[in-house]
């Protein structure tokens, strides 16, 4: 039985689809939380995975008409800046941080009992993110214009967010 209605659900996936646009790697985010919601209710978890995506591809969509590819800034980060900026050794960290975070979302996911979104979203976002960080800072040519540190803020927000849920879940009523 789905915990929460389908109509909440598709609002919900609406606004994590915006959030999500945020960034070009963050087009996955809808797609982790329905993962997560799905054990509490699978029309619910698929209304948020559909309704998230739908939004994170039409917003890139609209939005790459507009500018063009070349344009468009979240493309040219993710693609072109990173391809340019980050050496062998960088693009092994990023490559690492994407092996380790598919794996613990995979445990994460095989904790049916106890499966959050929050500690799926830190370990399929958050762990990718630092990957990005420390390769930038690993390669960085000059490590005052270290522009990928503002990645650790993301991950900071998620690891915030599971905290407090945690401390709400373990607090005695």
């Amino acid at each position: 039985r789905d915990s929460i209605g389908v109509p909440v659900a598709v609002m919900a996936g609406i606004a994590l689809g915006v959030l999500a646009t945020t960034r070009a790697a963050f087009g996955h985010v809808p797609a982790l939380v329905a993962l997560a919601l799905w054990p509490r209710g699978r029309r619910a978890a698929l209304a948020v995975g559909l309704a998230g995506t739908a939004v994170v591809l039409a917003l890139h969509g609209a939005l790459i008409a507009r500018v063009g590819w070349s344009e468009y800034t979240p493309v040219q980060q993710l693609l072109v800046k990173s391809d340019e900026d980050l050496s062998d050794v960088g693009r092994l960290v990023v490559v690492a941080g994407v092996v380790l975070a598919g794996v613990l979302v995979a445990v994460q996911l095989r904790r049916r009992d106890a499966m959050r979104p929050a500690p799926i979203l830190l370990a399929g976002v958050g762990v990718p993110m630092v990957a990005i960080a420390l390769a930038g800072l690993v390669t960085a040519r000059d490590p005052s214009s270290w522009s990928a540190g503002s990645y650790f803020i993301d991950t900071g927000v998620i690891a915030a967010v599971w905290a407090a849920e945690r401390v709400a879940i373990d607090s005695p009523e």
